[in-house]
C-alpha cells in the first residue's frame, strides 16, 4: 500500500484511523506520571463538578467561527534543496541529515568509549585487544551492514558470517564478522565522562539534537500538524522503560513524534519519565514542547485522545493555535451533557464554550468523541471503500487525513528496521533514529522534489550500496573451476585485457586499484619469448598465512602448480620460542653482535680466535667506536658473569642438535 492508497483509505474509512493504537486503548497512561486532567477514579462523570473550573459555560453550537487562521509565509522544503538536488541520488538525500558532522561524532565517541574499555582489566584472548581506531569510512559500512541485516533478517548476527549454504551472504566480503562485532560493542555517541548527574537520556541527547535541527531546516511545516507516540522494543532493565498493553511490543522505549505532510518528522521526543510538572498535565506539557518552534502562526495540531483535553486546547488557543482530536470521556471539564447522551447511529450531540472549543459526540459503529477549536458539527457527504455514500461530520474526515501523517511514517517504519535485540538501550534509540527516521525523511524529501515515486525497500537498498561503497566498484568476475584465466600482455603486471575493461568502466585510477597486478617477470629469464604456464609445476614457500593466501591465488594463473611449504618458518618459530624462553641468552647474543659488528678489527680478531666460527648473519654497521660499544660491552661482561648463561646454554645446545639432525 503507498502513500496515496493510505490517505484515501483513511478518507474513506467509516469510523477512525485503525492505525490509531491509543484510541484502541483507552486505558493507555504511561507508568511514571499522573495526568492533571483525567478525573480522579472515585468520582463518576455525573458527581463531577465542571462548573468550579474557568472552562465551564458549554451550550450549544452557535454561529461565532472566530479561530486562528494559518499566517506563516514560509512553509515547505528548504529552497535550497529544491534547486540544488531535483535530480539528486537517495544517498545525496540521506546524507543532508546522515553528513559529516554526525559521521564524525559517532567516530570521535567510539574511539573514545574504545580506549576507555582498553583501559579495564580484560582477558588475553579479548577482541578489544586487536582495537583500531574507526574512521568515518568504515562507519558508514557498518551503519550500511546493520541496515543490510534489516533488509535480509536471519536467525541470529553469528548467521551472517556462517559458511552453511542456507545463510550465505556477501556482507563477510565487506567486514570481518570479529571487528563487526567490536564495532558494535563500542558504538557510541556521546563522551561518559561529562554526564550530568542525573541526566537519564545524555547518551543519545546530542545525536538527537543534532538531527532534529536538521530535520527542521530541511522542511517547514504547512498548516497541519500531528503529534503520535511509538514504541522502541527493549525488554532490559531500565529506569524509564514502559509497559503499554494491547500494544504489540508492550515493553520498550517511549518516542513522541511531531509529523507533518507525507510522514516526515520534525519532532523527536523520548519520555524519560519526570515529565510531572505542577498544575499542567504530561500530556499537554509533551505537546507544547515539541510544537513550540511553530506555535503563535496559526498552525492545527492534531492529537489522539491521550493527549487531547479542554486544558491543552486553551493553551495552544493562547498561542494562536488550533487544536483537532479524539477525546477521553473522562476529562477533565468536558460538559456532562454530550458525555452522557445516548445516541443512535448518525446522531450527533455537540456544545461550545466561551472560547469557540467544540466538543462533539457522533454515533458511528461506536461513540466517537471529538474536540476541536476549528469546527463544527456539520456533516459532509462522502463514499466509503464499498461505494457507499454516507454522511460524515467534517471534523472527523479532517482528523483522520491529517492522522494520517503519523500511520504512514509508522507504516514505512515497520517494513525491514534493521533494530535487534540489544543490552545497551542508547544504542536502539541511535539505530531508530539514524536508520530509520532519518532514512524516512530523506525518502519524502527524494520522492517530492526529484517527482520519482520510489518505494522504501528500494531507497533502503540504494543507501545499503552506497554506505558500503565497495558496491559500487564492479570487481573482476572470479575463474569458476576448470576455467583458468590467462594473463594477456602483462608487461605491467597486470593483465591487458582487465586493465582495459576496468578503464572503460571507471577510468583509469579505477582500474589501477581494481586489476590485480601479478609481478611474472622473473619468468621471462626461462621464457623470454612467453612464459608457459602450464610447465610451472612447484611453488615452494614458508608457512606463513600471507603466503599460504597467495599460493592459492597464484593457482589461477598456473593451473599444473602445487605449493608446498619448508621447514624455514617452523625453525623461525622454535628460534622465536627459545627467545621467549630464556630471555638472558637472548639479550647476550644481541650485545654480542653490537661488539662484533663495529670496527673491522674486531671482525678480524674475531676470525683469528675462532677461525671455525662464522660472524653473526648481520653486515658491518659502521667503523670507529661508540659511546653504545661500551654500553654493549659492560652488559656483555655482566651477563658473561651470569652462572644462569651457562646452564642455559648448556640446555639449549644439545637441544638444537637434535632439531638439526631431524
Amino acid at each position: 500500500m503507498n502513500d496515496d492508497e493510505i490517505v484515501q483509505a483513511l478518507w474513506s474509512s467509516d469510523e477512525l484511523s485503525e492505525f490509531d493504537d491509543s484510541d484502541a486503548d483507552p486505558d493507555f497512561a504511561l507508568d511514571s506520571d499522573t495526568d492533571d486532567d483525567i478525573i480522579p477514579s472515585n468520582n463518576s462523570h455525573e458527581n463531577y463538578d465542571a462548573s468550579t473550573s474557568s472552562s465551564s459555560g458549554w451550550g450549544p453550537i452557535n454561529s461565532n467561527t472566530s479561530s486562528p487562521v494559518f499566517s506563516s509565509l514560509s512553509f515547505g522544503i528548504n529552497p535550497d534543496i529544491l534547486e540544488t538536488l531535483n535530480d539528486g541520488t537517495p544517498y545525496d538525500f540521506y546524507s543532508l541529515f546522515i553528513d559529516d558532522e554526525v559521521l564524525n561524532l559517532l567516530v570521535i565517541e567510539t574511539n573514545r568509549y574504545a580506549r576507555d574499555l582498553l583501559s579495564t582489566p580484560r582477558g588475553p584472548k579479548s577482541r578489544l585487544n586487536k582495537w583500531v581506531d574507526v574512521d568515518t569510512v568504515e562507519i558508514k559500512r557498518f551503519l550500511g551492514i546493520v541496515m543490510w541485516m534489516g533488509l535480509n533478517p536471519l536467525p541470529t548476527l553469528a548467521s551472517y558470517w556462517s559458511k552453511n549454504e542456507m545463510y550465505q551472504t556477501h556482507i563477510p566480503k565487506y567486514m570481518t564478522r570479529n571487528r563487526f562485532e567490536l564495532l558494535l560493542r563500542t558504538f557510541h555517541c556521546s563522551k561518559n565522562q561529562t554526564c550530568p548527574r542525573g541526566d537519564r537520556l545524555y547518551k543519545v541527547r546530542g545525536l538527537v539534537d543534532m538531527l532534529v535541527s536538521k530535520y527542521k531546516i530541511c522542511n517547514i511545516p504547512g498548516e497541519n500538524l500531528c503529534i503520535d507516540e511509538s514504541v522502541i522494543p527493549f525488554v532490559g532493565r531500565l529506569s524509564f522503560r514502559q509497559y503499554i498493553k494491547n500494544k504489540r511490543h508492550r515493553y520498550g522505549i517511549k518516542i513522541f513524534k511531531l509529523c507533518i505532510n507525507d510522514g516526515y518528522t520534525i519532532g523527536f521526543k523520548i519520555y524519560a519519565g519526570q515529565e510531572t510538572f505542577p498544575g499542567v498535565a504530561v500530556s499537554t506539557k509533551i505537546v507544547m514542547e515539541l510544537a513550540a518552534d511553530y506555535l503563535d502562526e496559526g498552525r492545527t495540531m492534531f492529537t489522539d485522545n491521550w493527549y487531547t483535553s479542554v486544558s491543552l486546547a486553551n493553551e495552544l488557543l493562547s498561542r494562536s493555535t488550533n487544536l483537532v482530536g479524539t477525546l477521553r470521556s473522562n476529562r477533565k471539564f468536558n460538559p456532562k451533557d454530550v458525555i452522557n447522551a445516548k445516541l443512535k447511529k448518525g446522531e450527533i450531540k455537540s456544545n461550545q464554550n466561551e472560547n469557540n472549543i467544540v466538543i462533539m459526540k457522533w454515533k458511528d459503529k461506536r461513540d466517537v468523541l471529538m474536540l476541536s477549536t476549528k469546527h463544527k458539527d456539520n456533516l459532509i457527504e462522502t463514499t466509503n471503500k464499498r461505494a457507499q455514500k454516507l454522511f460524515k461530520p467534517k471534523m472527523i474526515m479532517d482528523y483522520n487525513k491529517a492522522k494520517g501523517f503519523v500511520d504512514i511514517s509508522d507504516l514505512r517504519n515497520s517494513y525491514h528496521s534493521p533494530l535487534r535485540r540489544s543490552l545497551k538501550w542508547y544504542r536502539k534509540i541511535a539505530f531508530e533514529i539514524l536508520l530509520n527516521t532519518s532514512l524516512l525523511n530523506a525518502l519524502t524529501l527524494f520522492n517530492t522534489v526529484t517527482g520519482n515515486k520510489m518505494g522504501v525497500t528500494e531507497f533502503r537498498e540504494n543507501i545499503v550500496q552506497a554506505l558500503l561503497m565497495k558496491s559500487n566498484i564492479p570487481m573482476i568476475p572470479k575463474p569458476t573451476e576448470g576455467e583458468i584465466h590467462k594473463i594477456v600482455n602483462s608487461n605491467r603486471g597486470r593483465c591487458s585485457n582487465c586493465y582495459f575493461e576496468m578503464v572503460q568502466q571507471g577510468g583509469r585510477e579505477h582500474a589501477q586499484k581494481i586489476t590485480r597486478k601479478v609481478l611474472t617477470k622473473s619468468m621471462g629469464i626461462i621464457w623470454p619469448n612467453g612464459v608457459k604456464h602450464d610447465n610451472v609445476l612447484l611453488f615452494v614457500s614458508d608457512a606463513a598465512p600471507y603466503m599460504i593466501k597467495a599460493g592459492k591465488n597464484i593457482k589461477a594463473l598456473y593451473s599444473k602448480i602445487e605449493h608446498i611449504t619448508c621447514l624455514a618458518h617452523g625453525l623461525h618459530r622454535v628460534a622465536e620460542e627459545v627467545r621467549e624462553h630464556f630471555p638472558k641468552v637472548d639479550a647476550l647474543i644481541s650485545n654480542v653482535k653490537k661488539i662484533f659488528l663495529k670496527a673491522p678489527s674486531r671482525v678480524l680478531k674475531f676470525k683469528y680466535m675462532g677461525p671455525i666460527i662464522s660472524l653473526p648473519p648481520q653486515p658491518i654497521l659502521t667503523h670507529g667506536f661508540e659511546e653504545n660499544d661500551t654500553i654493549a660491552i659492560k652488559k656483555t661482561q655482566h651477563l658473561m658473569a651470569d652462572k644462569e648463561i651457562e646452564a642455559n646454554l648448556i640446555f639449549i645446545k644439545p637441544t638444537m642438535e637434535i632439531h638439526q639432525a631431524v
